[in-house]
């Protein structure tokens, strides 16, 4: 990757890949401003539709002006590169927060979905569908503002293709159902996502699970959405019937436009509306055509010219029962052989036999890859704690280990800590020498947890507030910024000592060379004409500070 695009954007480091292009943080010189660069891969700049999709979706998106979608700033091309540069959000996305949090309140995922229902509102009054809405593509920043980000597969609603080559271009854990049966989707795939996502937020979880992408498009077609009440007793089923609505199976029995969803949330913590009964919808699945052949090998989701979803199309569609039942006895037969062989031999437990899964290598992925990872390994997301770690290898929100090391086993409902990288550990510098006002801006702009202690010494020869040593953390130690640390420096200051009555009566020369010694300045002036100290000034009983070369200690002899 260059160093820097358009002689203008300089690059910092690689931050989020997608099904297209890279993104990196960058530094806008001109605008002088941190930004976000998507660039698209250069095997895929090469491809004539891509590049077309991929520039029509940044003249779709620079549309977009609303403080909960990320903000596009420039589109171009520099050599052979292709790029969009985008408003740089520092924070989180939606799905680590969830992860972190559990479950979010009611009240707050309701604060959290008119945000994104708003979004979504100024995306559809100007024809573009986003297509792909999921938390991993919501940013959160450190205040609390939460952007719509990667229009990744967004274009314009009279786009020709959203699929490529057989795969389905969105994450299917949020995908509707007519998107997944290959039928001409329209702005209501918005309005389902949006309601997993509020599923998830009110659950913690995403309601279909499955070992590939192709077994959870089926279940959003066939499976009943899960309830709400299992995984949180305190939402009401006023709040759950707009979930229930938002992901209908059928687009007609959905709300039929993001508008009259916001105003569903918008209502549904109303006190008046808490005792409603819980919602039943006609629709129960969305059937996925047959190939001519009785069977179904591969997910076929190429968009065809079919008109979009209707009741009638959704009635009519049946799934082929000889795949279902081949499934399950080949599923039965060999969990019969494994379960024997288990049992009777004593070897090494079979991954997904019995609840014992088979961790998998997870080192250096995003954090939600390495948890999706793990979940599609048998181990679900109430078995993983995520553990942020300070780590010089991998940048931040990269997975760095696991508890339970790749390779090895865990039985289910036992807890597997996923580390991940929250930054490099800081590096303690020698100090000595350095003023302490310095070093301590420097721990403040590091962002470093450090408890300054200091021992103050007197010296005449050193300006006040330098370090004169350090003790605690030792130059070339690594710690972790967020861990909070104690260091211990003498730092030097003006020397203060009180007049003492000794000097009278003392040799002038010896009680000049005492106060030397001691950081003071003195001047002698003779006046008796004495060898000895006849009077001092300041007086005996003062406390002096010895405040630079302006400052002395007359002696009179």
């Amino acid at each position: 990757m260059q160093d820097k695009i358009a002689n203008r954007y300089a690059i910092k480091r690689l931050i989020g890949q997608g099904g297209m292009a890279d993104v990196y943080l960058a530094y806008d010189e001109i605008m002088g401003r941190d930004v976000a660069i998507k660039v698209l891969r250069t095997k895929l700049a090469n491809d004539q539709q891509t590049l077309v999709r991929f520039i029509r979706e940044a003249s779709a998106a620079r549309k977009l002006s609303h403080p909960n979608v990320v903000e596009i700033y420039d589109v171009g091309e520099s050599g052979d590169l292709h790029y969009i540069v985008m408003e740089y959000i520092n924070g989180m996305t939606l799905k680590e927060l969830i992860s972190r949090t559990g479950p979010v309140p009611a009240a707050q995922a309701v604060e959290i979905m008119k945000k994104l229902t708003s979004a979504v509102i100024e995306a559809h009054s100007r024809n573009i569908i986003h297509r792909d809405i999921k938390p991993q593509n919501v940013l959160v920043s450190k205040t609390g503002d939460l952007k719509i980000a990667d229009f990744g597969i967004a274009l314009a609603a009279d786009s020709i293709t959203l699929t490529r080559n057989n795969a389905v271009m969105g994450s299917s854990h949020y995908l509707a159902p007519e998107s997944a049966a290959g039928l001409i989707p329209d702005f209501r795939v918005d309005i389902y996502s949006l309601g997993i996502v509020f599923f998830e937020l009110l659950t913690g979880s995403v309601p279909f699970t499955g070992p590939n992408p192709a077994a959870i498009a089926l279940k959003h077609m066939q499976d009943p959405l899960p309830r709400i009440s299992p995984y949180n007793k305190t939402v009401s089923h006023a709040v759950e019937n707009v979930v229930i609505k938002a992901a209908a199976k059928n687009p007609a029995e959905r709300y039929q436009s993001a508008a009259e969803l916001l105003e569903a949330i918008e209502h549904c913590m109303d006190p008046d509306k808490q005792d409603v009964p819980l919602l039943e919808l006609e629709t129960k699945s969305l059937q996925l055509p047959t190939k001519n052949d009785g069977y179904i090998t591969e997910m076929d989701l190429t968009p065809t010219n079919q008109k979009p979803l209707s009741h009638v199309d959704i009635v009519h569609h049946q799934f082929p029962l000889k795949l279902v039942i081949a499934s399950s006895l080949i599923a039965i037969l060999a969990c019969g052989v494994a379960g024997y062989l288990l049992i009777s031999t004593g070897i090494t437990p079979i991954d997904g036999w019995f609840g014992w899964h088979q961790v998998p290598e997870t080192e250096g992925l995003h954090t939600m890859e390495a948890i999706d990872k793990l979940n599609h390994a048998g181990i679900p997301a109430d078995m993983i704690e995520v553990q942020e770690v300070a780590n010089d290898q991998y940048d931040p929100g990269l997975a760095t280990s696991t508890s339970v090391p790749a390779g090895s086993y865990i039985k289910e409902g036992n807890s597997l800590v996923l580390k991940v990288s929250k930054g490099p550990t800081f590096l303690v510098g020698d100090y000595s020498g350095q003023y302490l006002d310095d070093v301590k801006q420097l721990f403040a702009n590091e962002g470093v947890n450090v408890q300054v202690e200091v021992l103050e010494q007197g010296n005449a020869n050193i300006n006040p507030g330098v370090i004169l040593s350090q003790s605690g953390l030792e130059p070339g130690q690594r710690i972790d910024p967020d861990s909070q640390q104690t260091i211990h420096f003498v730092v030097s200051t003006y020397p203060t000592m009180t007049i003492d009555e000794s000097y009278i009566g003392m040799d002038v020369e010896q009680a000049k060379e005492d106060l030397n010694q001691k950081g003071m300045a003195v001047n002698t002036k003779e006046i008796y004409g004495s060898d000895t100290v006849v009077d001092i000034d300041p007086p005996v009983g003062t406390l002096y500070t010895q405040e630079g070369s302006d400052s002395v200690i007359t002696l009179y002899y």
